[in-house]
């Protein structure tokens, strides 16, 4: 069995665990980098010992971190009569959260528990009242958000809440849709029915989520989709199609799904229908989703992020699940996060041309005991530095359909306008399938290489590409479409009767296939360039934090280069050290004046992407633990030729025990950017800022540690491929593929 995995988003695809009848055990991660550990497994979680109660929803409370679980009298499928809390307190078993609440119904399939305002929401029905309900967390009592006869009755349902708590929305199967609640009222609005796309949900829904910008998702269970309902009934479009993920599992009843966002990447997770083994991972924009975790043995009942149980800051994946006919477990996986600068819209530093399926050329090793290669060409110009995040390219296989594919792609330098030696070989790589090639015979996939390194440009940075297919079957580079060869044509090395090709020649060399083209690749990147990097951490610093409505500052300042356009930032990264919430660290930028802050900060960024490194520092005898964080494209313009501060602060809930810390930049002897960093300490009586110099007799002046992307507002980093706006600024594309005209470019005959 072939093993791939991607660097980005991290894909493995390995078989789902196969567990012997009666043997129960973990679940299994399947995105590279996550771990799983238990939270609790039996004991009151077990319905066996919790009075015939079985586990349903699951929320960490935000402030304690115990993990609160929501449990019916009924196992999964049956309208419970009564329902129960149970709250697991960090590194302790579960225990029973006030008393068990009769006349309480849900359908066990798989609800929701939302954390709102101190109280645990949940859609369900009191008597023969439907409504929303919270739960206080040790209380015996029931908050009423929203009830009456205008409520349907809930079946498997999603709740989710406006921002401001004034709304809230449920998603229920049973021939109900997806409805919109205001607070205090006895009415619900169907905004949404189960009936066909476009103008329903074309099915079953059991729950919904609300993406970082504003979309709203349904899970379509029967359509097996993803469902932007955003714009409500008639304009209901895919979003994600579930059926395209690798090793997706779709056996359950379409019933009882789960949702949840990842409050970091936006990423959508989903576990799918009432006895789903499995949770997916959807990207944010809906590109791509993978298999994250497989292997549940029993049914997963719910799934939501909530602060890690080890204090790191990080917000994990927590979910409930029944891992036999009663037993109960809440497991917590960790979920990697991609690191480095991402433009608001994809830069493309090279595009070769879509497909256009004229010329298949062989390229692969193990052919008849030999190898064949195609390869193509691409160039940086002088000045020119991209951090490359993957290449993209188009092939055609002889394998079965299902059957894995295997390649790998190899980075060339130039020898005189050809493929010269090889630089890197990238093993790692995610396929999607795209179905038939034009001849009806070959299966088409999407490659993408995972790169994740700067490439520079050069007056002699010509590099090269081939992608190679091994093992089973046959494996063909699809020609492109850009009506022009981009620097060099399309090489091909195929020892053979056609060719005799013992090393690189024009394609218009070939014998028995001539051809003049390019092959089909796109590379993409991080266009952004740093301004500023102090990313060379000490483990020590000045506080910068705030308590209620004050506290100590730290500052550092950076410079945007003169010239006629605006920059805009594309990201902001930190090194601080806290032991209080990362996540809501801010960052604050300020003009300045006479080399140092001043005014009012002309913005502040807000939640930030926390990434712990795993190293602590001692301030005032605490431990903080480190964390480099992230602000990502915050819509913030600067203007050319002036200097500016930053200030990030953490928040801490008191000015005893709690402290963060900006760290300092490991700056040598003559080496400061700029003006060195500033602070001030309102409570020690420095009220105005002030050079980290005089922090103490004697000391020395010190940056701070952090690092600032920009990218230019006029003009395009992207180069010119013959694109045009119609087109989205690419290559034009062919847009019929005459089936005659494909050529195969095999050393043997076919």
């Amino acid at each position: 069995m072939h093993c791939f995995r991607r660097a980005m988003n991290c894909l493995l695809l390995i078989a789902p665990l196969s567990l012997a009848s009666g043997v129960y055990g973990a679940p299994t991660p399947q995105q590279a980098g996550s771990e799983i550990k238990t939270v609790a497994s039996g004991g009151l979680l077990n319905a066996t010992e919790n009075g015939g109660y079985f586990v349903g929803g699951v929320e960490v409370h935000p402030m304690t971190g115990s993990v609160f679980v929501l449990a019916h009298n009924v196992s999964v499928w049956g309208f419970s009569s009564a329902i129960r809390f149970l709250e697991i307190p960090l590194g302790e078993a579960a225990e029973l959260s006030g008393n068990p609440f009769t006349m309480t119904e849900q359908q066990s399939r798989g609800n929701d528990l939302v954390f709102k305002d101190g109280l645990f929401y949940f859609a369900g029905r009191r008597g023969v009242i439907n409504g929303i309900y919270g739960f206080t967390p040790g209380s015996a009592t029931i908050t009423t958000y929203a009830s009456g006869a205008g409520i349907p009755r809930w079946a498997t349902s999603g709740l989710t809440f406006s921002e401001d708590g004034t709304m809230a929305r449920v998603t229920s199967n049973a021939l109900l849709g997806h409805y919109m609640i205001s607070q205090g009222s006895s009415n619900a609005t169907q905004v949404v029915t189960e009936q066909a796309l476009p103008t329903g949900l074309g099915g079953s829904a059991s729950d919904h989520v609300i993406t970082k910008d504003d979309r709203i998702i349904a899970v379509g269970e029967s359509s097996r989709r993803l469902l932007d309902i955003t714009m409500g009934a008639g304009n209901v479009t895919v979003f994600f199609d579930l059926t395209t993920i690798p090793g997706a599992d779709f056996s359950g009843a379409p019933f009882g799904s789960r949702a949840t966002i990842d409050p970091v990447s936006g990423d959508i997770f989903i576990s799918y229908a009432v006895n789903s083994k499995q949770i997916f991972r959807i990207r944010a924009d809906g590109s791509q989703g993978i298999l994250f975790a497989d292997g549940f043995t029993g049914t997963i009942r719910d799934i939501d992020f909530g602060p890690a149980t080890d204090g790191s800051g990080r917000r994990n994946l927590f979910v409930s699940a029944i891992d036999a006919p009663s037993t109960g477990a809440v497991y917590e996986f960790t979920v990697p996060q991609e690191v480095g600068p991402t433009p608001a819209t994809p830069c493309i530093p090279w595009h070769n041309g879509e497909p256009d399926f004229l010329h298949l050329i062989q390229s692969q090793d193990d052919l008849h005991g030999g190898s064949v290669r195609a390869a193509d060409d691409f160039v940086f110009l002088e000045g020119e530095s991209f951090y490359i995040h993957e290449v993209r390219l188009v092939m055609a296989t002889s394998l079965l359909f299902g059957e894995d594919p295997d390649v790998f792609l190899e980075l060339y330098d130039d020898c005189n306008g050809k493929p010269g030696n090889v630089i890197q070989i990238y093993e790692d790589f995610d396929f999607i399938p795209l179905g038939f090639a034009p001849d009806g015979e070959l299966q088409l996939y999407e490659f993408r290489f995972p790169i994740n390194e700067a490439w520079a440009g050069g007056m002699y940075a010509r590099r090269w590409l081939s992608p190679v297919g091994r093992g089973a079957g046959e494996y063909y580079w699809i020609s492109s479409n850009n009506g022009v060869v981009q620097g060099v044509q399309g090489q091909i090395k195929a020892p053979g009767e056609c060719t005799g090709f013992d090393e690189w020649e024009n394609g218009t060399e070939s014998l028995c296939f001539p051809f003049c083209s390019d092959f089909n690749f796109v590379i993409t990147g991080d266009c952004c360039k740093p301004v500023i990097d102090n990313s060379n951490y000490e483990l020590a610093g000045m506080a910068s934090q705030q308590f209620m409505t004050h506290g100590p500052r730290a500052a550092d300042d950076f410079q945007i280069p003169p010239g006629k356009c605006e920059r805009e930032l594309c990201s902001v990264e930190v090194w601080m050290a806290m032991n209080c919430d990362p996540t809501l660290t801010k960052l604050e930028i300020y003009e300045q004046d006479c080399d140092m802050p001043t005014g009012d900060p002309i913005a502040v960024l807000e939640d930030p992407e926390v990434y712990p490194t795993g190293e602590t520092i001692l301030f005032q005898n605490r431990v903080l633990p480190v964390y480099h964080i992230v602000w990502r494209n915050p819509d913030v313009q600067l203007a050319p030729g002036r200097n500016y501060w930053i200030s990030p602060y953490g928040f801490v809930s008191t000015g005893q025990s709690q402290h963060a810390v900006f760290l300092f930049a490991n700056s040598e002897p003559c080496k400061l950017n700029i003006n060195e960093g500033f602070f001030l300490h309102p409570s020690k009586g420095i009220l105005d800022w002030t050079p980290t110099s005089l922090r103490a007799v004697g000391a020395n002046p010190k940056d701070f540690a952090f690092r600032i992307w920009l990218r230019e507002l006029d003009g395009t980093e992207n180069s010119d491929n013959g694109s045009s706006e119609e087109n989205g600024g690419k290559p034009p594309i062919v847009p019929h593929y005459n089936i005659d005209q494909m050529i195969y470019a095999i050393p043997d005959a076919r």
